[in-house]
């Protein structure tokens, strides 16, 4: 089984999922796995990361130098609840329902301008 087949089913076992980047040279937050944990419901604790507060869901990570990810993971770990509680809330789902709009919307206007190309093109043919 390759890494990330079934990562969904991953998700739905995991409570909690550790996000590290992948090298010292990336510095990105690595949304391909904390959105989709944050969506399946797993408490994401994450290396931090530049302009986190960029992807509309930054508050609802739990972030710490990676030096400090052990101590802050076995703190989640004791308080379980009391994070997920405060993680899982209505901002929260704002805030993914506004991604997703944000999504459909750009995804509309790549094919209605695709559409629009592909008749111009037709035209002149």
């Amino acid at each position: 089984m390759g890494v990330y087949e079934d990562v969904e089913k991953v998700y739905r076992r995991a409570k909690i999922l550790i996000n590290i980047r992948q090298t010292d040279h990336h510095h990105t937050l690595e949304e391909l796995r904390v959105l989709p944990a944050l969506l399946g419901g797993v408490v994401v604790v994450s290396e931090d990361a530049p302009l986190r507060d960029r992807c509309g869901y930054d508050g609802h990570i739990v972030w710490g130098r990676l030096a400090d990810l052990p101590g802050i993971v076995r703190d989640v770990e004791s308080n379980y609840a009391a994070y997920r509680a405060r993680i899982f809330d209505a901002r929260l789902e704002r805030a993914l329902h506004a991604i997703d709009a944000s999504n459909r919307a750009s995804a509309r206007s790549i094919v209605d301008m695709m559409s629009s190309h592909t008749e111009r093109k037709q035209r002149l043919l």
